[in-house]
């Protein structure tokens, strides 16, 4: 039976598992991956790590990573989890605002 990492939670953002990166997804890279920025403080969430250590990908908005090694998910008011090897997708917190369903601000 394969192993499942578990789910990260860092403020607004968390990694969920999945099993693998969805088909047509778009690999990307730069060296730093940020998962959401703050509207409001300007803090982020990121993962810098090599290549080796980490893949991000892209399909129609929605942000996976492929963790190799471990990595660190930083940011610069919460701690930093460490995130086991395997694929998650990157889910940010939303919220109903009069009729609008948005993605909450930081």
């Amino acid at each position: 039976m394969e192993k499942i990492s578990r789910q990260y939670r860092q403020g607004d953002v968390l990694l969920h598992p999945i099993a693998a990166i969805p088909d047509g997804a778009a690999r990307r890279w730069d060296g730093v991956v940020t998962l959401a920025e703050g509207e409001l403080t300007g803090h982020s969430h990121t993962i810098e790590a090599p290549p080796d250590h980490l893949e991000s990908y892209d399909l129609g908005g929605s942000l996976y990573l492929l963790v190799r090694r471990p990595v660190r998910l930083r940011h610069q008011t919460h701690g930093a989890p460490e995130v086991d090897p395997g694929a998650y997708e990157v889910r940010r917190q939303t919220e109903v605002w009069l009729d609008e369903v948005r993605r909450v601000a930081d």
